[in-house]
């Protein structure tokens, strides 16, 4: 595999990624800010599987007929980025 990115497609308010894995396996990811409660019955498995279809980059990938999940919808959040500058040392990092 030379790139693990599947499909990308950014829209207004939010952005889907589409993530290959090794043997046949995918995963989905909405991105949104998380104060945009509008996209939070997407933790729903329904819900979840119904906008799939609604994206035209999704679509395919996520077909009934062509895919299963292999577990419920898996909920991210509250994630926090941060940036940490690299140690400013003399001596060789790791020796």
């Amino acid at each position: 595999m030379d790139n693990p990115l599947g499909a990308f497609s950014g829209y207004d308010g939010y952005q889907v990624l589409l993530f290959l894995h090794e043997a046949g396996h995918f995963s989905v990811l909405f991105g949104c800010p998380m104060a945009d409660d509008g996209l939070k019955p997407l933790r729903l498995d329904a819900v979840f599987d119904a906008a799939c279809r609604a994206v035209p980059a999704l679509a395919r990938w996520t077909d009934p007929e062509r895919a299963r999940p292999p577990s419920p919808v898996m909920v991210g959040g509250a994630l926090r980025n941060v940036y940490r500058p690299q140690r400013r040392i003399a001596a060789r990092i790791g020796g």
